[in-house]
């Protein structure tokens, strides 16, 4: 497949991390970070991973380890995450430096040389790849290159991290100029980001001017009688050549980052995939409707100055809050096609304040109107209360909602989507869907799902309470794997892929012998029969990798007939197996 394929972007986005200097404090709000993303038993430099994934691609701790495939044979990627929601491949790349002394070198340089190697192959999809690749990684290419076989097209994200300071110009502008090739992009995120994030500082550009277009601006005055102060609002229609001079960086004549720094949407993580129809709204002959057919963008400053009569207003520390996806859509389709374009209208709203607080509140509910996911559409769903409900009662928090933060510790917090993963595991008997269908469950699929007449708080927390007790089999494997050095030649955990299946053959075992689903000092016993049962089976399939077999309905159906003793060995595929499984 050609480089062309896999990328869907015409245009490099190359965004250049915070370029001030680190300071003592950076170095100890980032290092506070570190250590409270892991035990003080595990290593900072994953620990920082950790972080780099949770900030960045808002990867919750207890998600972070899947995507960490940092070792020996690691290419320079010590992170792959695959986003299906938006069609993107993040490939992250970090250093950690254990003292503040060298926190104001640069990011060494040799690793964009193994970055530059790795995006050219995964791209151009180099059959020798995955023999270069540890386990860890090599799974990951190759879950990416099914993807892309099934019709995905990807846009990869490079993101280079660090307690440090950036890459220097000349190997960023190497970096640059591959990528650009391939349709990619490149994010750099130095110590002083990492420490703007972490305590939720930003610096905003100090004045940017945006005309608006023609005479129908509408100015609005509040007086706030809680505190005395005022706010005022300007808003009206622009052109698009406009919008694209206000989005541009002069600079680099890239899209300026700085204005999205509060925006809660996206702050350089994965978003929503509504751009391909904004887009479309745009190239189409309905783009003499976009004013009236798009939200528009809200933009908050410390103040604004305007003046009517077709001068441009300018405006003190602008960020833009809300609209991030119609501002990088018109700066992306601009560039490709300015004549088409230049005369189409958007709305936008400029409001005057400096208070933090109301800042966040626009900013929060002029997203709450954008585009709704499946998840969140079930978030009020009668069943889905009931469930949060009774898991209270017994102590544990139901997150409903993406983005809803519990106050309860991890190991009495269960988020949506993992109970709908251990719920088609455990009880429906669906281990490759629990991995690969994540989507329907909410959807089509919810109530089949989260059946009202089979699911239960007490079956919930049972599932829970033995897959944690799965999850820490896995995350010790993977300790052991990176201890023991990964490399490509090491062989690859099937724990790593198939903790699902290890928890559906728990299911099997229970149901066989008659144990109750929701007795978890029972059921728990089966632990190891159903690890020793999945580990067998794995280590006598011929050569396949674990990523495929975990995701195949042969393999859930192979083990039910094992475990449940429906057929002999015999008429099950010779070439897998070469033993006998208990059927006790």
């Amino acid at each position: 497949m050609s480089a062309r394929g896999l990328m869907s972007r015409s245009n490099l986005k190359l965004i250049n991390g915070s370029t001030r200097s680190p300071s003592r404090l950076d170095w100890a709000t980032v290092e506070q970070a570190i250590a409270q993303s892991g035990n003080d038993d595990e290593s900072r430099t994953l620990k920082f991973q950790r972080l780099v994934l949770g900030k960045l691609l808002n990867i919750q701790p207890t998600e972070a380890d899947d995507c960490v495939t940092d070792g020996g044979d690691d290419c320079g990627v010590d992170c792959f995450v695959i986003d299906y929601n938006d069609n993107k491949i993040h490939l992250v790349s970090t250093k950690t430096v254990e003292a503040y002394d060298k926190a104001n070198r640069n990011f060494p340089g040799v690793e964009v040389t193994k970055l530059i190697c790795f995006v050219r192959d995964l791209v151009t999809k180099v059959e020798s790849l995955p023999l270069r690749c540890n386990p860890l990684l090599r799974a990951k290419v190759t879950e990416a290159w099914d993807a892309i076989d099934n019709g995905r097209v990807f846009h990869v994200c490079v993101h280079i991290c660090s307690n440090q300071c950036n890459l220097i110009e000349r190997d960023f502008l190497s970096l640059q100029e591959v990528l650009e090739e391939f349709k990619a992009s490149a994010f750099e995120h130095p110590l002083s980001r990492f420490s703007d994030e972490v305590s939720k500082n930003w610096s905003p550009p100090t004045t940017k001017s945006l005309r608006f277009f023609g005479r129908e601006q509408f100015e609005h005055h509040q007086h706030i009688i809680a505190d005395g102060s005022s706010v005022k609002s300007l808003m009206g229609s622009v052109r698009v050549s406009d919008l694209y001079e206000f989005l541009r960086n002069s600079q680099n004549n890239f899209i300026d980052e700085s204005l999205f720094h509060a925006n809660v949407r996206g702050h350089l993580g994965i978003q929503n995939p509504v751009n391909g129809q904004i887009a479309a709204t745009l190239r189409d002959n309905n783009r003499d409707f976009f004013f009236f057919l798009n939200n528009g963008i809200t933009i908050v400053c410390d103040k604004y100055l305007y003046q009517s009569g077709g001068f441009p207003v300018t405006l003190h520390r602008p960020q833009i809050v809300n609209g991030r996806q119609t501002a990088e859509t018109i700066f992306t389709v601009f560039r490709e096609s300015p004549s088409e374009v230049r005369d189409v209208t958007a709305f936008v709203r400029i409001i005057e304040t400096s208070a933090p607080s109301l800042i966040e509140e626009v900013s929060v509910a002029t997203n709450s109107q954008s585009r709704i996911g499946a998840r969140d559409l079930r978030a009020n769903h009668p069943i889905a209360k009931k469930l949060g409900a009774g898991l209270k009662c017994h102590g544990y928090h139901y997150v409903r909602k993406r983005g809803e933060i519990s106050e309860r510790p991890p190991e009495k917090t269960i988020d949506a989507l993992k109970a709908g993963q251990l719920i088609l595991s455990y009880l429906k008997g669906l281990p490759e869907k629990a991995k690969t269908d994540t989507t329907s469950m909410f959807s089509d699929s919810f109530e089949d799902v989260f059946d009202p007449n089979y699911v239960t708080p007490e079956l919930l927390i049972t599932a829970h309470q033995i897959f944690s007790d799965i999850d820490q089999e896995k995350h010790r494997a993977m300790i052991t794997m990176r201890k023991s050095g990964l490399s490509a030649s090491s062989a690859e955990h099937w724990l790593v892929e198939g903790s699902f299946h290890v928890l559906y053959c728990v299911g099997l075992f229970a149901k066989k012998r008659k144990i109750d689903l929701s007795r978890y000092d029972t059921c728990s016993l089966l632990v190891p029969d159903a690890m020793e049962t999945v580990g067998r089976y794995y280590e006598n399939v011929d050569r396949t990798a674990a990523y495929r077999l975990f995701r195949s309905v042969r393999t859930r159906d192979d083990l039910r007939q094992v475990i449940e003793g429906d057929v002999g060995i015999s008429a099950v595929q010779s070439k897998q197996f070469r033993f006998d499984f208990p059927t006790n």
